[in-house]
């Protein structure tokens, strides 16, 4: 009915001109349908049908222009409205944290102590989500299921699981990309900020999980918010609470995704002193993420003062916030600046500027490489034609850090990777995966030009000798309390520096380690170490390295952990004491601060290898090596340097040089 309707009504309206025709003969209420229409559409015809006609069109043209001028401001308003209302429905952030325990929770209950710090009592839950996914450790020591990576949103009576799946390895990029996706689905907000905790693997990775025993790339990185909704939607702030991840390349990611980055330039050290994440209970509604990013910050600088004022090994801050904005800018003078420092005609030049240059989470692992950029460009600069081009770039390095926490006078924000320490497998890694990410890079370029000289001296050198490992051309000697070596003139031109090896044999015919030492001076070719002594715990040695810090390895233990450490010893004249303990986490960065006083066993380490040829000394010695482990009590640690005689000891001193080929004395034995 209403269809047939519909057709009647369409015919009639059609058809005006028919029925004002007929109308002329039939009396104007005979038409009770419309009449007035008719009629006014009779009378303009029959008196002037062409005026008729144009005063119709007019009105039509009027109101299509209304239409046309109110329908886009309807929707517009609509639009808005719409916008309004779902605002309102907003609130204001949602945190999302990414924290993958490893064994800095499953050994030192690290990512335990962080969850503790979030305490929704003191937290604006009504304008702010916090949604935390956790998993990645063998053993948690709170409400966690090891056995799951799961996803918790914060209460008014603390997390609530909302979430979980057994299969996840939350060192794939995938199970990120889900939990961006499953935030932003499920917890709406006007800004997103993202927390990553976890290691930092300096430009290669982070987000380490040792159940699956993975970890995400940047290359991976990349693909996780570029598959989720962030693809398009930026975060407003990203907070790395990550070892060694304040670096120009995680920016040149991060760029694309969020609109300011923070991080370290170095280890960031965590202990259940460092509350930095009560940082939430700072945020307020008008806060920006520089705002954010100073709590951050402030609170990480006053446990590191307190920290400071009541241990003796103190430890610095190097928490920038980056405005990724400015990133690609500095990229660009990046290129601009380091196309014009010719490689091949100042190799050594620059191998010897890049020895000296303070080098990131060195003294824990070789592999990080990493240095600070703006000490790389300024001691770069005489090697460049293009002060413009020096200056653009320094500039725009300042502009894109916008605070710097460090007072270290070295690190000024942001780190660039430099490979120089770390082996070729671990430097190919590298370059292969920056290649692929920025292949037209000329700072790749100039990277790989500057290792391929590098790795094809050492590759000469070697075929040259036909052995593993070259040997120093001249013999140590003992003079006093200092032993000594001459290098010839080919060795005093790519000398970089010195380590020496103490050794006792024991009744295996292994070689004990009793010290390494890198406190070496190198005076017009002499190079010269003092013997203070050697290290011994209640009368026992006990191996010694005498580097950047007094490190003796060993191990902590109480009913339920068993963890591998590393002691730093203070010396006060030759008495020592143990002032920090860190967790040895293999090849991870060592950033877990371990109080003593949670174990009640401790072990100290005797480092024993089995492999030297006393014709040719291999580099497969450094490998060959086992750990025997002494229980003492606690408190009863008589720590000490014995300046006993070097009788029965073999030394050897090792050579390295601006290739990073290392050189070897012929071990001397002392009768």
């Amino acid at each position: 009915m209403d269809n047939n309707f519909n057709k009647n009504d369409n015919y009639y309206n059609g058809n005006n001109t028919t029925n004002n025709k007929v109308q002329q003969s039939v009396p104007n209420n005979y038409y009770t349908y419309n009449s007035q229409y008719n009629s006014y559409n009779y009378i303009n015809e029959v008196s002037s049908p062409n005026n008729g006609k144009t005063r119709y069109g007019k009105i039509i043209l009027s109101l299509i222009i209304i239409v046309l001028i109110l329908v886009p401001i309807v929707i517009l308003l609509t639009q808005k409205f719409a916008e309004i209302e779902d605002n309102a429905n907003k609130k204001n952030r949602t945190f999302m944290i990414y924290m993958v325990g490893s064994d800095l929770e499953s050994k030192s209950s690290q990512g335990t102590y962080s969850i503790s710090e979030i305490v929704p009592a003191n937290i604006d839950l009504r304008n702010n989500n916090i949604v935390l996914m956790v998993g990645g450790a063998k053993k948690w020591h709170n409400f966690v299921n090891p056995d799951e990576v799961a996803i918790y949103e914060l209460t008014s009576n603390g997390f609530s699981k909302v979430k979980n799946d057994i299969e996840l390895n939350m060192g794939e990029k995938n199970t990120l990309t889900e939990f961006l996706d499953y935030s932003y689905n499920n917890y709406p907000a006007k800004k997103y900020d993202l927390i990553f905790w976890n290691h930092g693997m300096g430009a290669f990775g982070l987000e380490h999980d040792e159940v699956a025993e993975d970890f995400i790339n940047i290359n991976e990185l990349d693909n996780a918010f570029k598959d989720s909704k962030f693809k398009n939607q930026k975060l407003e702030l990203a907070i790395f609470y990550n070892c060694l991840t304040e670096n120009i390349h995680i920016a040149n990611v991060m760029s694309k995704y969020s609109e300011y980055m923070l991080g370290s330039e170095e280890i960031i050290y965590l202990s259940k002193l460092f509350n930095r994440l009560k940082f939430f209970e700072r945020v307020k509604v008008n806060d920006t993420a520089v705002d954010i990013a100073k709590y951050f910050i402030s609170i990480s600088d006053a446990a590191i003062d307190n920290y400071n004022d009541t241990h003796i090994k103190g430890i610095n801050s190097t928490l920038s916030l980056i405005d990724l904005s400015k990133i690609d800018k500095l990229n660009n003078n990046l290129d601009k600046f380091i196309a014009t420092v010719d490689v091949s005609d100042n190799y050594y030049d620059i191998a010897t500027i890049r020895r000296r240059l303070y080098t990131y989470g060195k003294n824990q692992n070789n592999d990080y490489d990493t240095i600070d950029l703006y000490a790389l460009v300024e001691a770069l600069g005489k090697y460049s034609s293009n002060n413009t081009a020096l200056n653009d770039l320094k500039n725009s390095i300042n502009d894109a850090v916008v605070i710097n926490s460090s007072e270290d006078g070295y690190s000024y924000g942001i780190s660039v990777y430099f490979p120089y320490y770390s082996g070729y497998e671990v430097i190919n890694a590298h370059l292969i995966m920056f290649k692929k990410m920025w292949n037209n890079s000329s700072y790749v370029s100039f990277i790989k030009d500057f290792n391929d000289i590098r790795y094809n001296n050492y590759r000469n050198t070697r075929t040259i000798t036909g052995k593993n490992t070259n040997e120093l051309s001249n013999d140590i000697t003992i003079k006093g309390n200092s032993i000594e070596l001459k290098l010839d003139d080919k060795e005093k031109e790519k000398y970089q520096n010195a380590n020496i090896y103490i050794f006792k044999k024991d009744s295996d015919n292994d070689y004990e380690l009793l010290l390494k030492s890198n406190k070496l001076t190198n005076n017009k070719g002499t190079i010269k170490f003092n013997y203070n002594g050697l290290l011994k715990v209640n009368d026992e040695y006990i191996s010694y390295y005498d580097l950047d810090d007094s490190i003796v390895y060993g191990n902590l233990s109480n009913n339920e952990e068993d963890l591998n450490v590393l002691f730093t010893i203070h010396f006060d004249a030759n008495l020592g004491k143990i002032v920090e303990t860190i967790l040895d986490s293999g090849s991870n960065p060592l950033s877990s601060i371990i109080e003593l006083d949670d174990y009640n066993k401790i072990t100290l380490s005797k480092i024993k290898y089995n492999y030297f040829d006393q014709e040719s000394i291999s580099e497969e010695w450094k490998n060959n090596y086992k750990r025997e482990n002494i229980e003492y009590s606690k408190d009863k640690l008589d720590i000490r340097l014995e300046k006993d005689t070097l009788r029965d000891c073999y030394i050897m001193i090792e050579m390295v040089d601006l290739d990073n080929d290392s050189y070897y004395s012929k071990m001397l034995y002392v009768e």
